[in-house]
């Protein structure tokens, strides 16, 4: 689940009831919590590619290199303030949130899922994310 070896057990514990009960929240079927670099800080995946296994470490760097293209598209046509990314694919849904300068989500949601609970309780999520880092 984590990166890195050295969190404790107590923080591998917290992450993990974390990113489970946002998934439960919104009936995802994936949560990823990375670095602005891509590199992935935790995550709960429930993905299966059609053709060979998921490869997460790539899903989260093209999360990244996708967040930065809008960043710059939004400075591009002026826009201070950038939003949510949402990627509408056949059965599935990627969204990809900003949580800070450093640390992002992506969320992989099903037909079934709950977005707008998701984004209603976005800044509650985020302080507690927040917290737990």
């Amino acid at each position: 689940m984590f990166k890195d070896k050295s969190l404790n057990f107590r923080k591998v514990q917290e992450f993990k009831a974390f990113l489970n009960e946002i998934k439960n929240l919104g009936n995802l079927d994936s949560v990823l919590v990375s670095f602005r670099n891509g590199a992935i800080i935790a995550e709960d995946i429930n993905l299966k590619n059609r053709e060979n296994e998921f490869d997460k470490d790539e899903f989260a760097a093209m999360c990244a290199s996708v967040l930065e293209s809008a960043e710059l598209i939004s400075k591009t046509v002026g826009v201070s303030k950038f939003g949510n990314i949402i990627a509408e694919l056949n059965d599935k849904i990627i969204m990809i949130i900003k949580v800070n300068n450093k640390i992002f989500f992506s969320f992989v949601v099903k037909n079934e899922s709950n977005v707008e609970i998701i984004l209603e309780k976005m800044d509650e999520i985020i302080r507690k994310l927040t917290k737990i880092i």
